[in-house]
């Protein structure tokens, strides 16, 4: 029980300070920060795609004929890029998070339900043939040169963002 109301207490004011970003002197992500995060959000992000278009995709679909093991591949690497995701998120947090006091095991379980609900509610059925044109042509490279693509393409995107830019 108090574990339970200490994870709460933890994520309200995560998400408080989340917040607080905006006043939150200006920073920008740098290339290695946006790799960790998309190395360690993407396999759930696509499981979750996966999960929301199992439906809508034909037995010869990206998602369905490769996407399983896209995820268990990806997942490899999940844990080593860790380190600089939680950077990254420190930096959305804002400057009043103080984060790094917070250990690992109560900080990863609340950024991955915090992700996981904001992709949810963007993942729709309606998306999924958009994915599957997306993902499809990029189905034979390998997982690592997956995440190495969606970092620069987040880099670039990026770039000139007006709430957290990358840094080049």
């Amino acid at each position: 029980m108090r574990k339970s109301l200490f994870q709460a207490a933890a994520m309200l004011a995560l998400l408080s300070s989340v917040e607080a970003q905006a006043a939150a002197a200006k920073q920008c992500m740098t290339r290695a920060e946006v790799h960790g995060m998309v190395g360690y959000f993407l396999p759930s992000v696509l499981d979750s795609t996966i999960q929301t278009c199992a439906s809508q995709s034909g037995g010869e679909s990206f998602l369905r004929t490769r996407g399983p093991q896209l995820v268990t591949e990806l997942n490899l690497s999940r844990e080593a890029s860790w380190p600089m995701a939680r950077a990254a998120f420190g930096k959305f947090a804002g400057s009043d998070a103080d984060l790094e006091k917070v250990p690992d095991e109560l900080m990863k379980p609340i950024i991955d339900e915090a992700v996981s609900g904001e992709i949810s509610k963007k993942i729709t059925a309606r998306n999924c043939a958009d994915v599957e044109r997306v993902l499809g042509p990029l189905a034979p490279l390998p997982a690592p040169n997956l995440v190495d693509l969606m970092t620069e393409l987040f880099v670039v995107a990026m770039r000139n963002d007006k709430q957290m830019p990358t840094c080049g």
